[in-house]
């Protein structure tokens, strides 16, 4: 945990951080536009590659080496482990390993998109002086527990 270099290792939390309010930012700008046929398709191709690395992991099917060698390290790309693997963010380093703050913060885990529209909300307040739209918050907030449950089961 003791890491070397640019602020030691906190650089990794505030680049998390960044990008969870950039991201969150970002798909509340896109509520309320129709979406064109190539982002849809551009989606659907995520999904697809999405499952298809869940499926690749999950299942023990011989799987062709044709499919597995050239497609590793692309499926690999397209999953948020492999993006929280690279930043290589222990939580534990900054949080500790007791049972009580593990158990605290996955109970906490789910709040996370209400903390980020509360810290976006104040700064779009701040910048154009007016709230954020309600129902483009609550659209995002349910797109968010609908990928999350989908992906988990």
């Amino acid at each position: 945990c003791d890491e070397e270099g640019f602020m030691g290792g906190y650089w990794k939390l505030i680049l998390a951080v960044l990008l969870a309010l950039y991201g969150t930012y970002k798909a509340y700008k896109s509520q309320g536009q129709t979406p064109t046929p190539a982002k849809l398709m551009a989606l659907s191709l995520l999904s697809f590659l999405q499952c298809l690395a869940y499926f690749r992991e999950r299942l023990p099917v011989k799987w062709p080496v044709q499919l597995i060698d050239p497609w590793d390290s692309v499926l690999a790309f397209f999953r948020l482990n492999t993006l929280l693997d690279r930043l290589v963010y222990q939580h534990d380093c900054f949080w500790g390993s007791d049972f009580l703050v593990k158990l605290g913060f996955d109970m906490l885990m789910p709040l996370i998109p209400f903390v980020n529209f509360a810290i976006v909300g104040a700064a779009y307040f701040a910048v154009h002086r007016k709230c954020l739209h309600g129902p483009y918050v609550l659209n995002v907030i349910g797109a968010v527990y609908l990928g999350l449950f989908v992906s988990i089961s």
